[in-house]
């Protein structure tokens, strides 16, 4: 009888330690933060995710898009349809984070960029023309808009935009630069050609 009572206590002590030591793990699963907490991006997009708090080797997961790289700084590439993505961090004493990622339909966007001659108009007007359209096209391309997003009508269909002495292929009218380098002679823009961007607008919805 005091031999099976003591061999009770312990299997009692054992069970204590054991869920003890759970709730210690369930701790932990909370331990590591991931910034930014709560993103948003479009389908497609990606955006850099960074980890801390971490001890040893870190393994990153997602549920519908991807983790591209390795490491406590990540990209994240969301998946191309709509949804809640959910991504977990992993690290090498078995510590655990996740976060949501709202993943939002890919909004309709169209710019149009109108690119005149100047020439005639005044000392410098054109090498400041030129310059202008350059930087609007390059700050568009920053707030993520992909080229099919983009209508540039110029005159020049070998503009360079990177200012690194190459023609870029970014015009779309009235001469692209794929027609005037086989041999289609630039010309100046007229009102069909803007009438042409404002069709393509529509058509993006």
């Amino acid at each position: 009888m005091h031999k099976s009572f003591k061999i009770g206590n312990s299997l009692i002590l054992l069970w204590l330690l054991f869920f003890l030591q759970m709730a210690a793990w369930t701790v932990q699963a909370e331990d590591l933060q991931i910034e930014p907490s709560s993103p948003v991006l479009e389908v497609g997009q990606s955006m850099n995710l960074l980890v801390s708090g971490d001890s040893g080797v870190v393994t990153w997961t997602a549920a519908m898009g991807k983790i591209e790289s390795t490491g406590t700084a990540v990209t994240y590439v969301a998946p191309e349809e709509a949804g809640t993505d959910v991504v977990t961090v992993f690290d090498g004493v078995g510590n655990i984070g996740t976060i949501q990622i709202t993943v939002m339909p890919a909004s309709k966007r169209a710019a149009i960029l109108i690119h005149s001659n100047a020439q005639g108009n005044g000392y410098n007007q054109q090498q400041t023309v030129d310059f202008m359209a350059s930087y609007a096209y390059r700050s568009l391309k920053a707030r993520s808009y992909d080229d099919e997003e983009i209508y540039l009508l110029s005159y020049k269909p070998d503009l360079d935009i990177n200012n690194d002495s190459q023609a870029d292929s970014v015009v779309d009218a009235p001469v692209n630069l794929t027609a005037f380098q086989k041999g289609t002679a630039a010309r100046d823009l007229t009102v069909a050609d803007v009438q042409g961007a404002f069709n393509w607008a529509k058509a993006k919805g």
